[in-house]
Formats: C-alpha cells, structure tokens, sequence
C-alpha cells in the first residue's frame, strides 16, 4: 500500500512544480536569482562538481547576536527554496567550457577533464558557473564561482568524515534536540566536538613538515540545503575545508525517495575512492547512527585502503556492544577500527601511527579544553 502512495506523492508534487514553474516563466514572475556553486572533486583525470540554482531568498551571514526567531526564519527559507527546472548552466574550467541543465530540483552536475598541465603543487582549481538562460529579474549576470579539490600526488593519505555527531554538535539519535540546534542555531552558534578542528589541522598537515596537505572529505546525509551554513560552520571553527557530499530529501522517480542513509555515504565514499588511485584513507565517525556499519562495508571493499577508523563514541551501552561487534570483524580482515571516547584519544593513537606530529597533541587538549568551556 505504501508504494502507490509515495508514487502518488511524487507525481502530484512533479505535476505541481511543472505547472506552477511554467506561470511563473511565462509571466515573469521569478525573482532575482541565486547560483550556488558546490566544491567538487576530482583525480589529475577528470573532476565532480556540482550546484543549484534557485530563487535567491536572501538570507544574511549568520551573527552570534541572532535570536532563536531570526535563526528560524534563516532555516526556513533555506528548506522552503524555489528551484529553477530546466535552465542551462555553463562551467568554465580552465578555460574549457561546458553546458549542463538543471533537473526538477534545480541541481546541475559536471564531469571535467583536467588538463595535463595543471599545477600539481595546487589542491584547490577555481571554477566558474553562468547561468545561460534569461530567467529571473537580475540586474547583472547570474553566475557563481567555486573550487574542485585535486589531491596532490604525494599526500600521505585522506581523510573521510561524517559531520553529524562528529564534527558538529547534532544530537542525532534524538529526533526533538536535533530539530533545535538545526532550525533554532546558525554557523556562529553551534559548537564543534572538543577539539576537532585542532586534530582535523593535524590529519591535513600529516607527521612531515612540508607543503604537501592531505585532503579531507566531508560525507554526511545532512540535506543539501544546509550548505552553506556547513561551509561557514569550518570556516569559523577553522576546520580544513574539503568537498561537503550532501543529500537531496526530496521525491525521486526512480526510488521515489532519495537513496537511504547508508546508501547514500557508500555511494559517495566509493566515488571518492575511484577518483583517489591508491591513497589511503582515514574514516572517522560517530556510534550514534550508521557509521560503524558503513565504514565496515568499505573495509570489505577496499581492505589495502584503510588505515584506520575512528568512531567517536556517543551512545549507549546497547549500541556499544554492537559496535564492537563491527570492531572486531573489521580486524579480523586485518583493518583498525577504534571506539574512542574523545579527539583526544583519537589523536594519541594518530601520533602512534606516525599519521600525525605529536606535537599537535597540546593544541588538541588545549582546544578540548576551550571546547568544553563554550
């Protein structure tokens, strides 16, 4: 019974948008226009990179003097978006140009070659978007610009990290405190877990002292409507900025729903290790939700690749028994996958991996500290 009507839901909703998108067009009735371009990814082949293009609710960098009301409405106008179907898009990448259209949502997507002789000393490749089409009553041209982060050939390793529960304070497993600190904080209030930006600064700059950085990645089932606060939330928290893969909520007709949570960061995770050659990589985590299980699956997939999980442990003891269960199967295909109570035993085993210098150790206590103090 459920899956007629969810094919039911998704139709109307297709058949709405469709008509409501084609009165305004025709009538002129679109607003001024936002571009968003998302960081994308890439090998020294070719690159992902991905954006969206809606009305632009004009939504004002976040301050630490908003009140809960204003955070709210900021969040509200970020999930109640008016897409824009069917425009035509153009990304410029040294200077190759290519066009792509966006779909019922209003996302575009690119797969870029990179030329041959790019700087390989660079991570971060500008790219810019246009949008081609006169849509919208914009004064000037709708365009947007962003990076592709190509992993230099001689990093260590790479970083994969959830961001709920890991990063950022999201109080996952309860639906009620989650819903608060999504729709009632912005990228100024919310708080980090102790001490990870300190130990993320030590995984990007490695055991060497030296001008190569290992890259970060960012997987989380988080909805793409989030992302610019996410962008900010790192910036702030001076936490290394790598590609964020985020999720659309919406109807699918394929699936009707979006991919589910699990499927959706192994889909990603596996892009990312398709496109990364022979790098390792650290995963890191949280016990809250799927994490332990996921991780293990890409152990079981890629066994040469992993040098280790870090999943930070934050729920209870029944969970836990389960999650050492994962653990230990992961080492029987000979993987580490550590439940760890903090940052700070997540680094103390970090230096004694040699994946980080262990005078970095100070900085990440010292941050916990302040952490704990916010």
């Amino acid at each position: 019974m459920l899956t007629p009507l969810l094919k039911a839901a998704y139709y109307v909703e297709h058949g709405f948008d469709k008509v409501r998108w084609s009165y305004l067009r025709k009538y002129n009735r679109i607003g001024p226009l936002l571009l968003m371009g998302y960081r994308g990814f890439g090998d020294r082949k070719e690159a992902y990179v991905s954006g969206r293009l809606i009305e632009d609710r004009n939504i004002r960098p976040a301050r630490e003097q908003d009140n809960k009301w204003h955070n709210l409405r900021a969040m509200y106008k970020r999930f109640e978006s008016n897409e824009i179907p069917g425009a035509r898009i153009q990304a410029e990448f040294y200077g190759q140009h290519l066009e792509s259209t966006t779909d019922a949502e209003g996302y575009f997507h690119f797969q870029l070659p990179v030329p041959t002789d790019i700087d390989t000393e660079q991570t971060e490749h500008p790219v810019q978007f246009r949008l081609l089409d006169k849509i919208g009553n914009n004064k000037g041209p709708v365009q947007a610009s962003s990076f592709i982060h190509i992993p230099q050939q001689k990093a260590d390793f790479g970083v994969i990290s959830d961001i709920d529960d890991t990063v950022l304070q999201t109080s996952a497993t309860s639906f009620v405190r989650m819903m608060q600190k999504t729709f009632l904080y912005n990228a100024k209030t919310r708080l980090p877990f102790k001490g990870v930006a300190a130990f993320y600064r030590a995984l990007h700059e490695g055991a060497e002292i030296d001008k190569i950085k290992n890259p970060l990645y960012y997987v989380s089932s988080s909805p793409w409507n989030l992302y610019d606060m996410l962008e900010d939330f790192l910036e702030i928290q001076q936490i290394p900025a790598g590609p964020l893969m985020l999720r659309d909520l919406g109807l699918k007709a394929e699936t009707l729903f979006q991919s589910s949570h699990k499927e959706h960061k192994l889909k990603e995770i596996e892009k990312i290790f398709s496109c990364t050659g022979d790098l390792r990589f650290i995963l890191i985590g949280d016990s809250g939700q799927k994490d332990p299980e996921i991780y293990l699956e890409v152990i079981k997939h890629y066994p040469k690749r992993v040098l280790a999980a870090y999943i930070r442990d934050v729920s209870e003891a029944g969970r836990d028994k389960e999650v050492i269960k994962i653990i230990d199967e992961a080492e029987s295909l000979g993987a580490q996958m550590l439940l760890v109570k903090d940052t700070e035993a997540a680094a103390r085993h970090a230096i004694g991996q040699g994946y980080i210098q262990a005078s970095e150790l100070p900085e990440v206590k010292k941050e916990k500290q302040k952490d704990e103090q916010a």
